[in-house]
């Protein structure tokens, strides 16, 4: 039995290796994005003139509702299928981030 991580990823088969390398970058931009939010809570908050504590709001709120999510879209996976409610998912999450980079004030965020 490999001792190492390394050495364990050499036993993957190479759809095995894709599909790591594919969540591990997905899980990597998740994080990303996440960060990046928490290291501009100032200027958000400056460019909505509201507190830092309301952009923390947000966030905990985000991060509160998550197994939320999970749990809805895991349902409705296994009732239509991973595919459709994958792309039902990322075509929602995508058309509100993108609203929310119009949105005039936090509170409509």
């Amino acid at each position: 039995m490999p001792s190492s991580i390394i050495g364990l990823f050499r036993r993957l088969t190479t759809p095995q290796r894709h599909a790591f390398v594919a969540a591990f970058l997905g899980w990597t931009l998740d994080s990303l994005d996440f960060f990046l939010l928490i290291f501009c809570v100032k200027a958000i908050a400056g460019e909505f003139h509201a507190e830092p504590s309301a952009v923390f709001g947000a966030v905990f709120m985000t991060q509160a509702f998550r197994p939320v999510g999970a749990l809805l879209f895991g349902m409705l996976a296994d009732r239509y299928g991973r595919r459709p409610v994958l792309m039902v998912n990322i075509l929602s999450f995508s058309v509100i981030e993108l609203a929310c980079a119009f949105a005039p004030s936090l509170t409509s965020c």
